[in-house]
């Protein structure tokens, strides 16, 4: 990502401490990852269809519960770079998979 050559790309995310199981990824390179690819021009979306986004702990903290429908129909919430934290957090309390869309904007 961030060269140009990728427009759209739709990640799942596993719980946190999946990360650390598989000696892959921390949590802290989990949200350096999303702030880096918004930093390259990507807008972060976070699929409604995602646990995660059913959960108590981010319906509360997200400012905005409803979410964004394109012209295709598909649901999403548009992630700014301080949410990137909500996100994790509410990824890790509901133990759940997230799904991100990354759009080249």
């Amino acid at each position: 990502m961030g060269n140009r050559t990728i427009d759209n790309v739709v990640l799942q995310l596993y719980p946190p401490e999946q990360w650390t199981k598989t000696g892959r990824a921390s949590l802290e390179e989990g949200a350096h990852t999303i702030k880096h690819a918004m930093t390259a021009g990507y807008e972060v979306r976070l699929m409604a269809s995602s646990p995660v986004s059913k959960h108590p702990s981010w319906t509360t903290d997200h400012p905005d519960p409803a979410p964004i429908r394109d012209a295709l129909g598909i649901r999403y919430y548009m992630l700014a770079e301080y949410e990137v934290r909500v996100l994790i957090r509410a990824t890790e309390q509901c133990k759940c998979g997230t799904y991100l869309w990354f759009v080249k904007s």
